[in-house]
């Protein structure tokens, strides 16, 4: 399979764009502004992407907060994340 290359020079910035979201809804999570089920969605977002670490750093991807990241999927903070 072969990406575009205007796919692929747009990935960066979408992913970005992506990650700006993240930080905003974390920020709300963190000020108690989203109810449950909002919160429970978050949660499993931030699972899948503390699973993805590996491959965001090895694409070059700017990553979220680890800490962060690792509370609001409820996993525990490890050396891996700190």
């Amino acid at each position: 399979m072969t990406v575009d290359v205007r796919e692929r020079e747009a990935f960066p910035l979408e992913w970005d764009n992506a990650m700006d979201l993240l930080d905003d809804v974390q920020a709300a999570a963190g000020h108690g502004t989203l109810s449950a089920r909002p919160l429970q969605q978050l949660k499993g977002v931030a699972g899948e992407l503390f699973d993805l670490m590996p491959v965001m750093e090895r694409l070059r991807l700017r990553v979220p907060d680890q800490i962060a990241l690792a509370h609001a999927a409820g996993r525990p903070i490890t050396s891996r994340t700190a």
